[in-house]
């Protein structure tokens, strides 16, 4: 099944709070979230042939989580021309309370 660029789902602040919520109080990981740069998204939504953002979870060399972001194609591929990591990590780069974060 090919990718059309229209993959994901839009929900409500509130839908959304109930996954982190659920996410948070797992306590699976003490990352809850990360921060990726509008330069960085758009270096990797504009290279040639990519429809969306895939992301991968990683480990850093301390044992902590973070996120590597590249594109992806219609034909479901990685784009890897252009890869993104070390996001700022939620915490301690987060927002003030919303229903995603409390």
């Amino acid at each position: 099944m090919a990718f059309d660029g229209r993959e994901g789902e839009f929900y409500t602040p509130e839908k959304a709070g109930e996954f982190t919520r659920r996410y948070r109080a797992a306590k699976i990981n003490p990352i809850e979230g990360g921060f990726i740069g509008r330069e960085k998204l758009q270096a990797i939504l504009d290279q040639d042939g990519c429809m969306g953002i895939r992301v991968y979870l990683g480990m850093e060399p301390d044992n902590s989580m973070n996120f590597v972001f590249v594109g992806a194609d219609n034909d479901q591929n990685d784009i890897i021309e252009i890869v993104v990591e070390n996001v700022r990590k939620h915490p301690p780069y987060g927002s003030t309370a919303n229903p995603l974060n409390s």
